[in-house]
């Protein structure tokens, strides 16, 4: 049986090893400024939280740069690693096991200060005004009226 196995696979290699038609290297070189890492690599977008962390293969890495960025895209190489990058630029990263805690847990945060209410000074005609003698003011003028009752 071994003989029959052994037999089929050296005759498979004498039928698809073919000799080349000119001896010459016909392979073009790389160009300058082109880095094959970069093209040939597993490329993923990954959303990128407010605390500067991203999860792949459910692993988190936490960015060390100073980015404003939603969307970042990683890059696993054919060699296992993984390097980050948003618009043509390297990240600097590490991998870390837990999500960072927030600072101002339970507070709230506001973008614009509060506004105090308005006081009005104490000479402004508003605080001026009474009510009870206003009234009273009003029921003088009624009276003097040809159509007051009170007469």
């Amino acid at each position: 049986m071994f003989y029959l196995k052994d037999m089929l696979c050296h005759t498979q290699d004498l039928t698809v090893t073919l000799e080349p038609a000119k001896k010459t290297d016909l392979h073009r070189a790389v160009p300058k400024g082109l880095n094959l890492d970069d093209i040939l690599c597993k490329k993923v977008e990954r959303v990128l939280k407010k605390d500067f962390t991203i999860s792949y293969e459910k692993k988190l890495y936490q960015i060390e740069d100073k980015i404003r960025a939603k969307r970042i895209t990683v890059q696993e190489h054919i060699n296992g690693d993984i390097s980050l990058r948003y618009k043509d630029r390297a990240l600097h990263s590490k991998e870390i096991t837990n999500r960072p805690k927030r600072v101002n847990e339970g507070q709230k945060t506001y973008l614009s200060k509060l506004k105090k209410p308005y006081i009005s000074p104490k000479d402004h005609p508003q605080r001026k005004f009474n009510i009870r003698s206003h009234s009273q003011f009003l029921m003088k003028l009624e009276c003097k009226t040809p159509f007051c009752h009170s007469q």
